[in-house]
């Protein structure tokens, strides 16, 4: 049993560093900024939008909020 929590434990400290490495890499990309603003003041024509966009405005998010959870400045002019 304990070797089990063991295991455990080095799998949420590999977790964090996997977080730490992505909020350092994550820059800011004025696109995907513009797309989530299109989200937010014109739903209806960004739900005509592919497939892709919607995937690729929902792994930027995630890893904006992320990097922000990180002590990164996720503010504009970043």
């Amino acid at each position: 049993m304990t070797s089990r929590h063991l295991w455990n434990a080095d799998r949420v400290s590999g977790r964090v560093d996997r977080e730490r490495l992505r909020a350092a890499a994550w820059n800011r990309d004025e696109r995907l900024e513009k797309l989530a603003h299109l989200r937010d003041t014109q739903p209806d024509l960004y739900g005509h939008l592919g497939a892709v966009a919607h995937i690729a405005l929902g792994h930027y998010e995630a890893d904006k909020k992320n990097a922000a959870a990180h002590g990164r400045n996720v503010d504009e002019g970043n």
